[in-house]
C-alpha cells in the first residue's frame, strides 16, 4: 500500500485468495478495501470493509475502512451508525488519530489526506 500502487494490490490480494483459500480475510479485506477506496471504487470497499467487519468486528482498520467507503459514497445515514460504533470500540478516536497511524503506512500526503476525507464526509471527529 506504501507505495501507491494500489491497482496491483488488488491483483495480488485475488492471487493470494487463490493460492490460499483459508487466507485471513480480516487483514485482505482491510488491504482490498484501502486499494479498492483509493481507486474511487467506493461501492466495491463498502462490500470489502462490511465483509472485514463481519469477520473482524473488533477491528479499528476494518470499521474505519467501511466508515470512509460510506462517507465517500454519500450513504451518511450508514456511516454515521458506523462512527457511532467505532467510537464505542475506540473511543476517542478521531481523524487526527488516524493521520499519526497513517503516517506510518502511507508515503503520500495526498493518499492519506484523501481517506481523512472519507473519513470527515462521514462525521468523525477531527
Amino acid at each position: 500500500l506504501a507505495n501507491g500502487r494500489y491497482d496491483r494490490v488488488i491483483q495480488l490480494v485475488s492471487r493470494a485468495r487463490e493460492l490460499d483459500p483459508n487466507i485471513n480475510n480480516a487483514s485482505i479485506g482491510v488491504v482490498l478495501a484501502t486499494s479498492q477506496y483509493m481507486l474511487g471504487r467506493y461501492g466495491e470497499a463498502q462490500e470489502s470493509a462490511s465483509y472485514c467487519v463481519q469477520r473482524a468486528p473488533s477491528s479499528t482498520l476494518c470499521r474505519e475502512n467501511l466508515v470512509r467507503a460510506l462517507g465517500q459514497a454519500g450513504k451518511i445515514a450508514a456511516a454515521q451508525a458506523e462512527v457511532a460504533e467505532l467510537l464505542r470500540r475506540s473511543p476517542g478516536y478521531s481523524i487526527s488519530e488516524f493521520r499519526r497511524r497513517a503516517t506510518i503506512t502511507y508515503r503520500s500526503a495526498e493518499d492519506i489526506e484523501r481517506m481523512a476525507d472519507g473519513l470527515r464526509r462521514a462525521g468523525l471527529p477531527e
